[in-house]
């Protein structure tokens, strides 16, 4: 509350107690007024009072209203002044400082803060930015001379940063002491500022001796002594013997750090004659002849007729010699004719032989020269120019690889034909021949060579059920026969004799087999041979039987016996 508001609210209590001791006094007077007139004066003086305390009461209110504060930081003053006008505040005193956050000119602070609750008219004071502090200027130690902590605690202490770098090569101080300097000792600069700085490295640079001319070895050791490396090259030379230095990477005198690298040129010796292959001159003239062993390197002479064709040289053309070798021709007149040999049947390469001889070419397949021609063009006896190219005709050539047809879809059967009728075997499950093939290994279309092996490849075969054979003993062949067959079973039993009784079973009764397991039965001792008559149990012939009937139960009869011996045999074993 402000000090208007006081003393307004001062002069309302001093009207009221006024307007009281007036009606007090007025009682203790003895004042003869009527009771209404009492009471009217009572009620007006009540009434005078109450409005005096209602109107102290609406000017305290008055004189009290709060505003809330607004935030002025990070603006402009003139900016922070309307807005606290406009708040119904006003601006009070306004301090300048400097700062690193806020740019200069803006307010960096206020006094009462933001949101604060205030009486209306209330002054608020501002603290506005100068912008950054200029730093304070310092001058640059001199670090020359100096050891790196030394040179690291110099510059700390002068309000600097120190970047030590990396040390180098100096004369000038002795090695672990600042040679260098990023800034000039004296020089003021900002508080702060990094200086870098090198400290010295020992001076180990060596001179590089002269290795012209010396061994290899020797010229290595010596490098390698100074603390130099080397390497090596070489190349043929007529001036060096082989294994002198004939050339040096850095030259004599020049000083290098150690470590470097030299490199020695060495001499081979003086270069071998270079190879050349002969030129094929058969049926140049000379002076065609000649040009040619000349631009390739080679000297030449020759025998016969200077104006003839060449028939004959020595070495032979594509022959590999050394440059400057001479080279022998033949020559022979171009008005005679040679006959053409019979070079069928010779191998390729023997043929030519053949006709060069004569003076002729020979034209024929080189990668099949060790085989025999079957042919000619033209045919022995004909005579020819020299220097005539006759053709020779090989026979074809073996396949050297075969593909492997495509047999998928045929049963295993068929497809061995295909495939031996290819030049291939074949490989493939006989028990299921007549089973299609899924594949072949290798697959169709591969080439492989004749007489490769390709295997069949059947789908997979789900695997078999399991049974378990049952008791057989006591039944009678054929009927135990059926009961097997009933569980996907096969019984071996004395099919002449299908009424013996079975007395066990190999596997044993109680065995679990794959379906399709043949089952053995055996039989005990010697046993009555039941032919199915059950009137005729002596088991002899009825009088409707035939001599052979009875032929046929005397066999069955010793079959019997044998089959009992072999059931023995078996129980023995």
């Amino acid at each position: 509350m402000n000090w208007k508001g006081s003393v307004m609210k001062k002069r309302l209590l001093t009207t009221a107690l006024m307007l009281m001791a007036v009606a007090v006094a007025l009682v203790v007077a003895g004042c003869s007024c009527s009771s209404q007139a009492s009471s009217s004066s009572s009620a007006s003086s009540s009434s005078a009072a109450s409005s005096a305390s209602s109107a102290s009461s609406s000017s305290s209110a008055s004189s009290t209203a709060q505003v809330e504060v607004p935030n002025l930081v990070y603006l402009e003053v003139k900016d922070a002044q309307r807005l606290l006008e406009k708040a119904g505040l006003k601006l009070g005193e306004v301090l300048y400082d400097n700062s690193d956050t806020v740019q200069s000119g803006l307010v960096i602070s206020q006094k009462p803060e933001a949101l604060a609750k205030e009486n209306a008219g209330a002054k608020v004071s501002l603290t506005v930015s100068l912008g950054k502090k200029a730093p304070d200027k310092v001058a640059v130690p001199n670090l020359i001379g100096l050891n790196q902590t030394d040179a690291e605690k110099a510059i700390s202490d002068a309000g600097l940063i120190g970047v030590p770098g990396d040390p180098v090569v100096s004369s000038d101080v002795a090695p672990g002491l600042v040679c260098q300097q990023s800034i000039a000792a004296g020089t003021q600069v900002d508080e702060g500022t990094q200086i870098a700085f090198a400290t010295a490295l020992e001076d180990n640079k060596v001179s590089v001796p002269d290795l012209v001319g010396e061994p290899f070895e020797g010229a290595s050791s010596a490098l390698t002594n100074l603390g130099l490396g080397f390497d090596k090259s070489t190349s043929y030379s007529d001036s060096f013997d082989e294994g002198i230095v004939m050339s040096q990477s850095v030259d004599f005198g020049v000083e290098v750090p150690k470590g470097t690298i030299v490199t020695l040129c060495v001499s081979l010796g003086p270069a071998p004659a270079q190879q050349v292959e002969v030129p094929d001159v058969y049926t140049y003239t000379l002076d065609d002849a000649a040009k040619a062993l000349e631009s390739a390197g080679l000297d030449y002479r020759y025998t016969g007729e200077e104006d003839g064709t060449v028939i004959a040289m020595n070495p032979d053309a594509g022959t590999t010699v050394d440059e400057g070798t001479v080279v022998s021709l033949r020559l022979q007149h171009k008005s005679s004719t040679v006959e053409v040999p019979d070079i069928v049947g010779m191998s390729g390469d023997d043929a030519l032989e053949e006709c060069k001889e004569l003076g002729l070419g020979l034209k024929y397949d080189e990668s099949m020269g060790n085989q025999p021609l079957i042919a000619q063009n033209p045919a022995a006896g004909t005579l020819v120019d020299p220097g005539f190219v006759v053709e020779g005709t090989e026979p074809d050539p073996e396949p050297t690889t075969v593909a492997v047809p495509n047999v998928v879809g045929m049963t295993g059967n068929d497809a061995l034909g295909v495939i031996n009728d290819a030049g291939l075997k074949f490989k493939y499950d006989e028990s299921r021949g007549s089973e299609e093939l899924t594949a072949t290994n290798p697959a169709a279309g591969t080439e492989v060579k004749p007489g490769s092996m390709v295997e069949g490849i059947f789908p997979d075969r789900p695997q078999p059920a399991t049974v378990e054979i049952p008791d057989l003993s006591g039944m009678k062949g054929k009927d135990a026969a059926a009961a097997l067959k009933d569980l996907g079973l096969v019984l071996d039993y004395d099919k002449k004799n299908p009424n013996m009784e079975v007395m066990s079973t190999d596997p044993d009764a109680g065995t679990t087999v794959d379906a399709g397991t043949k089952v053995e039965a055996i039989y005990g001792g010697d046993a009555d041979v039941d032919d199915g008559d059950d009137d005729n149990s002596d088991g002899s012939a009825d009088s409707g039987g035939s001599e052979g009937d009875g032929d046929a139960d005397s066999d069955a009869k010793d079959d019997s016996d044998d089959g009992s011996d072999d059931a023995g045999d078996d129980s023995n074993g």
